[in-house]
């Protein structure tokens, strides 16, 4: 009765009998992480306050028609979302720009997609239209005329050519250089 338990354990933990004795490690089912950020700022932040205001600032005191790019980068944990989230929530920020967008990018992305996810944060309902012409042309609407701050977070895709598809939609493809806001540099 003991060894029949300690088998049933030894099967939950993976483990599987041999033939010729001892056991060895079955396979584990491959577990898929997909990480997806949000705009909201966990508690008891410490050592971005100073990083989070310089950005604000930057933020509000930047010419009304000229489309800008901060980019956050650096290797996996160091606080880019953490510091994304915090210039998101910022109350001047809230106050200064009609719209604000948060997206979370995927490695693997498709530019209609971004653009369904632009215009879910913009109108908070489902998006079920597929056709990227009515998506952006909403978008468009949504947007037109109003001052708005956009957050890309965790980009990996260095894919240039989708990202002056995507920005293009916006007028940024003149002045769009570089990486976006929170690129993970692992």
């Amino acid at each position: 009765m003991k060894l029949k338990m300690i088998n049933q354990e030894a099967t939950g933990f993976g483990l599987r009998s041999q033939v010729g004795g001892g056991a060895n490690i079955a396979p584990l089912p491959a577990i898929t992480m997909i990480r997806e950020t949000d705009s909201i700022v966990g508690q008891n932040i410490v050592g971005r306050g100073n990083d989070a205001f310089n950005i604000v600032e930057t933020l509000l005191n930047l010419s009304i028609r000229v489309v800008s790019v901060i980019p956050i980068t650096g290797l996996g944990g160091l606080g880019k979302t953490t510091l994304a989230q915090l210039v998101y929530n910022d109350p001047k920020v809230h106050r200064h720009f009609d719209k604000k967008i948060w997206i979370c990018v995927s490695q693997n992305f498709e530019v209609r997609l971004l653009f369904k996810l632009v215009l879910e944060s913009l109108t908070k309902k489902k998006v079920e239209m597929e056709s990227r012409d009515v998506i952006v042309q909403e978008v468009r609407k949504e947007l037109e005329g109003k001052r708005y701050f956009l957050v890309l977070d965790d980009v990996w895709n260095e894919r240039f050519e989708l990202w002056d598809d995507f920005f293009f939609f916006f007028g940024w493809n003149q002045h769009y250089k570089g990486k976006l806001d929170s690129f993970d540099n692992s």
